[in-house]
């Protein structure tokens, strides 16, 4: 929540946190490769495909993209996974993994699935 002249505390919108109490202090844009994707909230969740340095205190940003060979398909701070057996992706801040030549995966399985 967020303080107004007035105040009146007024919950921060999606895109933006709050993390410490006070009238005084206004709510603040995510950074870049991070969201909030609800009102009111307490801090930002890295985007798909990064992720920040755990318990980095100084820097909270989630600047780590993951490497190619590994992906990140969910919002949150958890870092990226190695792509499943015979499938690799092929640049950085990937969402998931291609089947390599000659493999496949069934029409309706999730990205984590090893390609056969």
């Amino acid at each position: 929540l967020q303080g107004d002249d007035d105040g009146i505390c007024e919950a921060c919108m999606e895109g933006e946190y709050k993390a410490l109490q006070g009238v005084d202090d206004r709510c603040i844009v995510c950074p870049e490769n991070s969201n909030s994707t609800s009102v009111g909230a307490l801090s930002c969740d890295c985007l798909d495909g990064y992720y920040r340095v755990e318990n980095n205190m100084v820097d909270t940003r989630c600047t780590i993209a993951c490497n190619v060979g590994e992906y990140k398909h969910l919002q949150g701070d958890d870092e990226c996974i190695v792509c499943p057996e015979n499938s690799n992706s092929t640049g950085v801040g990937t969402l998931s993994c291609d089947c390599l030549d000659g493999y496949y995966r069934v029409e309706n399985n999730m990205v984590d699935t090893r390609c056969t």
